[in-house]
């Protein structure tokens, strides 16, 4: 006799359970209408949810910035040299693979090269990554929560805010963060399957996670290294080693990566040099205590999530020794290994607090509880409420963010907001309003208005034709401002003991590349200790090298010696 699928079991439970016993009614029609799998009405409203949040973000475009305001010019400096036809590592230093750049660069050219393209490219990547992830949650959850899931991963992937703070502090600051922690949902959704009656994973899944491991290398190297462990641990997930999954990752991989490799004229060598020289400079910022920290502050959410998989682990064979106990406790091990992976991505990235693919893992698991026939209606609503408040407590923001970032462009507030009149940054806006120092010179915004005006003005005088500019600074923001071609050469953000370190950084020769300009600002973006980098090994090259020719209020323009 063939056993009974849930569906069967849950309408059995209905027709032989009174409404008492059955949570009164309104809980095991709820946790039912939970159970469904995906069906048309499932499919109509995934679709309308990204295309409103695609709507909102082409409409925004680029956020007034509040927070990490210098960023803006970073992701429109990349961006610029990938239009020019430069590769990073290759043409120019860069602790990022070419992902995000190339993101970038898309939506900079759809926009017509203007600064609203990098909300464009985000807004892309995001919705992109929100059928991806419907696609795999279609196979594993039911049909509202995968809905619930695609639209998760979306916003996760393009929310204008830093992970961990305030919806209200809009930037596009380290996107490639949040698209990291996205790549990495759709991996978990795919690799790890929960229910106990899972149908088999398939070529295609494998192809999926192997193709979604080699993004995350050509993106940042320590979401590789998360993926890579993950990918590694799903080919033992059902007990057996899966030769055949083995294959179908290795063949997803390969695909992307030559890809990718191509593009960077198989430089390898260039690339394991620029990340090298980020793992060492980074390295020393990470402490033992910091790490331990981070840990004990998310472990009250760990617990959480540790319950629920106690709940939602599948049971597996009895006879199977060993082997049989630490499938019986998968999903506890998932969680724990998911733990540790997000503190550790914390540590390394710049990044306050959240762990976002708990929130993932905490729908996962929601799914396999709702699932459980035996278990009243009354507690799988209790726990779904568990589960809808682990997910929403940090989840929540990123929708206000989006709507904030809308906000913020239709509406901008006149206190404190100080916009870039001219050149490509023209119609960026720099809010210090949330600013103890707000009106102050030194303040974020009205510091970088300034800065970005001053140095345009000043070259748009004194520079000649087909001169190329590098800046002394953390980021060269002038080549796209005046929309020239920038120098090969240089690196993608010079942060020193961040991206480059005393014992591995550019060579002066690397640093400067072709370029025949150089802006010297008298009053620098870079903190005070990331500034020692440059006095330490480009300065006094850049005073043997070049010779000053004008100034202004706050720059020192240098033209190479003849």
């Amino acid at each position: 006799m063939s056993r009974p699928t849930v569906p069967e079991r849950v309408a059995s439970l209905a027709e032989t359970r009174s409404p008492e016993e059955a949570g009164s009614g309104w809980a095991l029609r709820l946790v039912t209408a939970a159970r469904r799998g995906p069906g048309l009405g499932a499919h109509l409203t995934i679709a309308a949810v990204l295309v409103i949040i695609l709507g909102i973000c082409l409409r925004t475009g680029i956020v007034p910035m509040r927070s990490y305001v210098e960023d803006m010019i970073f992701f429109a400096d990349n961006a610029w040299r990938v239009l020019w036809g430069q590769r990073p590592h290759v043409d120019y230093s860069s602790g990022l693979g070419p992902v995000t750049y190339l993101i970038s660069a898309l939506g900079m050219k759809l926009a017509g090269g203007n600064l609203n393209g990098l909300g464009y490219g985000n807004a892309l990547a995001g919705v992109a990554i929100g059928i991806w992830a419907y696609v795999l949650l279609v196979r594993r959850v039911s049909g509202w929560l995968a809905v619930a899931g695609a639209a998760m991963l979306c916003l996760l992937a393009l929310a204008p805010v830093q992970l961990g703070e305030s919806f209200r502090l809009s930037t596009v600051a380290m996107s490639y963060n949040r698209q990291g922690y996205a790549l990495l949902g759709l991996l978990i959704i795919e690799s790890f399957p929960m229910r106990l009656d899972e149908p088999a994973r398939g070529w295609g899944g494998a192809l999926s996670t192997g193709a979604v491991c080699a993004i995350l290398l050509f993106l940042k190297a320590n979401y590789f290294l998360v993926g890579l462990v993950l990918a590694a641990v799903s080919v033992v997930w059902n007990g057996r080693l899966e030769r055949r999954r083995i294959v179908g990752l290795a063949s997803g991989f390969a695909v992307v990566a030559i890809a990718f490799l191509s593009y960077l004229r198989f430089d390898v060598g260039a690339m394991w040099s620029d990340l090298r020289m980020a793992a060492d400079a980074r390295s020393g910022a990470v402490s033992p205590a910091f790490v331990m920290q981070v840990f004990a502050e998310n472990f009250p959410g760990f617990l959480i999530l540790a319950a629920m998989a106690q709940m939602a682990g599948p049971p597996a064979p009895a006879d199977r020794g060993w082997v049989g106990r630490v499938l019986r406790r998968r999903a506890l091990v998932l969680a724990a290994m998911v733990y540790c992976a997000g503190v550790l991505l914390l540590v390394t990235n710049c990044q306050l607090e959240r762990l976002p693919l708990h929130e993932l893992l905490a729908l996962l698991f929601l799914d396999c509880i709702l699932q459980c026939w035996w278990l009243d209606g009354r507690y799988a609503a209790v726990m779904a409420v568990v589960g809808i408040g682990l997910i929403l407590g940090t989840q929540s923001s990123d929708a206000l963010a989006v709507m904030n970032g809308l906000r913020l462009k239709l509406h901008t507030p006149p206190a404190y907001a100080y916009p870039v009149s001219s050149g490509g940054y023209a119609g960026a806006v720099f809010l210090d309003d949330n600013l103890e120092n707000k009106g102050a010179h030194r303040a974020y915004g009205n510091f970088l208005a300034l800065y970005l005006n001053d140095g345009t003005d000043l070259l748009r005088r004194e520079i000649q034709p087909g001169e190329k500019v590098i800046t002394m600074d953390t980021y060269n923001a002038f080549p796209f401002a005046l929309g020239i071609e920038p120098p090969r050469g240089g690196m993608a953000s010079a942060t020193y003991q961040y991206l480059f370190s005393d014992r591995l950084h550019p060579s002066a020769d690397a640093f400067f590349g072709t370029a025949d300009v150089v802006m010297f600002p008298k009053e620098h973006a870079l903190t005070d200790a990331k500034w020692v980098g440059m006095m330490k090994y480009y300065i006094p090259e850049m005073e043997r090298r070049y010779v000053q020719i004008a100034e202004s209020a706050q720059w020192r323009m240098y033209r190479r010696r003849k």
